[in-house]
């Protein structure tokens, strides 16, 4: 059993003959945890230093300056991110970045790494989700799936209806 947060790459890696699990997420819910998330925490709670510069970019950002952000390493986690993992193509690794250089073409090659996962489950429909893979694999799910890794952190409430924020939401989720 592997798991973790792998893009489809670093999978290919591991070799052929595996039953492969993923489960997505809303894009914008997604970004707008990450945010939370990263808000929260101190830095070096979650590694070196320099492992962490988005975090510690994150911590110093509101939101609008956050989404708005050019710098790679933080378009890698908040820039169309799903195609970015089916596809690992990364902004922070290039001098220009490939997925906005051939957005089409990397939509293709995301949506044919998609079809190569044995189940794809939705995170906001975890309990069906997790009874569809029962099902796919034969056993028996449990009734409800409680939720665990969420952020409990205090912080300042999101302008969510700020139309500023709609629609960097909306270019970072094309």
């Amino acid at each position: 059993l592997v798991w973790g947060h792998y893009d489809v790459p670093a999978l290919r890696r591991l070799g052929p003959g595996r039953f492969t699990v993923t489960l997505l997420r809303d894009p914008r819910a997604r970004i707008l945890s990450l945010y939370r998330y990263w808000r929260g925490q101190a830095a070096l709670n979650l590694g070196w230093n320099g492992m962490n510069a988005a975090v510690c970019a994150a911590q110093r950002m509101q939101l609008a300056e956050f989404l708005a952000s050019d710098d790679p390493l933080l378009v890698d986690y908040i820039d169309n991110f799903y195609v970015r993992r089916l596809t690992g193509q990364y902004r922070s690794f290039c001098d220009t970045d490939p997925l906005r250089a051939a957005p089409a073409r990397s939509l293709d090659e995301a949506l044919r790494a998609l079809d190569e996962f044995d189940f794809v489950g939705i995170s906001e429909d975890m309990n069906g989700s997790v009874a569809r893979r029962g099902a796919l694999l034969g056993f028996a799910p449990p009734a409800r799936v409680e939720p665990v890794n969420v952020t409990q952190a205090a912080m300042e409430p999101l302008p969510l209806d700020d139309p500023e924020i709609a629609a960097q939401l909306a270019r970072l989720t094309a």
